[in-house]
């Protein structure tokens, strides 16, 4: 794999990691509906990041130092096999993952559908009231 293609994809997942979902987490977090949601697809997401970084990353450095024009030895050409078959498992994983997210998106902020007031603008609206 190309250098540049590496960099975005450790771009890409260490952003996934360590903004995207917490900052999910923080801003749905009052929304009970959309945070089990949020946790269920974090939960999924880490998970499957422990195992990349246990199995699936271990492999593909290995992999990628071999020559390619081979020879393979039948040892090695079946352990390719099965982290091919991994890694569709894997996308499985992933779609699941955003599935959840997706579904999260389309949760409304409270059961009347509107967004919850923020403290100053319910000050103004009880001022409005009583005036």
């Amino acid at each position: 794999f190309g250098g540049s293609f590496n960099l975005f994809i450790i771009t890409l997942n260490s952003l996934m990691e360590w903004l995207l979902i917490p900052v999910a987490l923080f801003l749905n977090w009052p929304v009970p509906k959309r945070r089990k949601l949020i946790v269920m697809a974090a939960v999924v997401y880490y998970a499957m990041r422990v195992w990349t970084y246990i199995y699936f990353v271990p492999n593909i450095f290995e992999f990628g130092a071999l020559p390619p024009e081979g020879p393979f030895s039948a040892e090695l050409v079946e352990r390719f096999r099965i982290w091919v078959n991994l890694s569709w498992f894997r996308l499985v994983i992933d779609v699941l993952t955003n599935l959840l997210f997706l579904l999260a998106a389309f949760v409304p902020a409270s059961a009347s559908g509107n967004l919850r007031k923020l403290a100053g603008e319910k000050a103004v609206a009880k001022e409005a009231q009583g005036a």
